[in-house]
């Protein structure tokens, strides 16, 4: 028989807290029906993405699922709940759809830019190639998503192509757009470190990265960055040999303790 609305939602409030595999499916199988009402379907969306990391915890890896997140990824009014529950699950499988809705130049570009980043999450084969040609996609917003995705997968191809001294595909403005990105984080710090190290950026450029590396909030990344600083420009520290004399000679300062 058809069960009505009311009915529905409370056989899904008691599925919830289920911790059964048939609940789970239960409550996919509506999601999938596209007879269904459109409220109905997203709440059982909202009941899914709420579970697969509890209580229905094995559904996450079901081709099912895997099945009916595909298929709604055709369907604008699921779009968005579907790559946020892809990208929080982990759900691998959809990655290559996933891959080709941040493609299609005729999507939604808000739909694309969150398919973007939830492409790079989930790393389908080719991605990095995909992304790399998002980078002249007509939506200035889609190639900026993709330039960050790019950045945050580390991709090192990418960096060397769009940081090197002798690229010419890539404006200066972009080049420090792709700094600002790495140096935000400590591995995309240590990633632009060793790009530097091999004279692999331009060199004002590197003079830029070099200047904001000294305020880094990680101790670490200053600390490795100094040693592109002049000898007589670093900070000044006590280090293995502490000389008495050196130190006391120094004038003190009561204000600074």
């Amino acid at each position: 028989r058809k069960i009505g609305e009311i009915e529905a939602k409370t056989l899904m409030d008691a599925a919830e807290v289920t911790e059964s595999p048939e609940a789970g499916r239960a409550v996919l199988k509506l999601f999938a029906n596209a007879n269904a009402k459109i409220e109905l379907r997203k709440m059982a969306l909202q009941k899914l993405d709420a579970s697969l990391a509890s209580t229905w915890k094995g559904l996450a890896g079901d081709e099912q699922l895997a099945g009916s997140l595909r298929k709604s990824l055709a369907d604008t009014e699921f779009q968005t709940a579907v790559l946020d529950l892809a990208g929080k699950h982990g759900i691998a499988s959809i990655g290559p759809d996933v891959q080709q809705l941040a493609a299609a130049s005729d999507a939604n570009t808000a739909v694309r830019e969150r398919a973007i980043l939830v492409a790079a999450k989930l790393k389908p084969k080719g991605i990095p190639e995909t992304l790399r040609g998002l980078l002249t996609d007509a939506q200035s917003a889609i190639r900026q998503t993709a330039l960050h995705a790019l950045v945050d997968m580390q991709d090192v191809k990418t960096l060397k192509d769009i940081l090197s001294p002798s690229g010419q595909q890539f404006s200066p403005e972009v080049q420090a757009q792709t700094a600002d990105r790495l140096m935000a984080s400590t591995g995309g710090a240590l990633v632009l470190f060793r790009m530097v190290e091999a004279k692999g950026v331009p060199a004002k450029l590197q003079q830029d990265v070099v200047a904001k590396a000294t305020n880094h909030p990680d101790s670490n990344v200053r600390v490795l960055f100094e040693k592109f600083i002049p000898a007589d420009q670093r900070p000044k520290r006590l280090g293995d040999a502490i000389k008495p004399e050196e130190i006391l000679a120094r004038k003190g300062d009561a204000k600074r303790g």
